[in-house]
C-alpha cells in the first residue's frame, strides 16, 4: 500500500474561450464548483500564468468518488459571464466521509 498526503488536492484548470483566446487581464472573477465545493479566483484560487490552481481540502473531496461534476464561470470586467460544465474522473478521492 502506498500513502499520499490527503490534506489538500491541487488541481490545475486551464480556461480557454471557444476561439482559444483568454487574457487574465480581462477577468474580474472566476468561480469553480466541484460538486459542493466552491472556490473563487482571486480569493481562493491562484493563477500561475497558464492555469488556475484550485486547492481542494479533505472536506471538499469527501465522498466524491467516480464522476466529479465541475463548473467554471468567468466574469469579465465588461460584465459578461461565460460558463462551462465539465465532468471528470475523480477516482483518486477518499471513500470515507470522516475528516481525520
Amino acid at each position: 500500500m502506498t500513502y499520499r498526503e490527503l490534506s489538500t488536492e491541487r488541481i490545475g484548470v486551464t480556461v480557454r474561450s471557444k476561439d482559444g483566446y483568454f487574457d487574465i487581464a480581462d477577468v474580474e472573477m472566476v468561480e469553480f464548483i466541484f460538486n459542493d465545493a466552491r472556490k473563487v479566483y482571486p480569493d481562493d484560487v491562484e493563477f500561475d500564468g497558464e492555469k488556475f490552481i484550485v486547492d481542494l481540502t479533505q472536506e471538499d473531496t469527501m465522498g466524491n468518488v467516480g464522476l466529479l461534476k465541475c463548473q467554471c464561470r468567468v466574469k469579465y470586467k465588461n460584465g459578461a459571464v461565460k460558463a462551462s460544465n465539465i465532468v471528470t474522473d475523480f477516482s483518486d478521492a477518499v471513500l470515507s466521509r470522516e475528516i481525520l
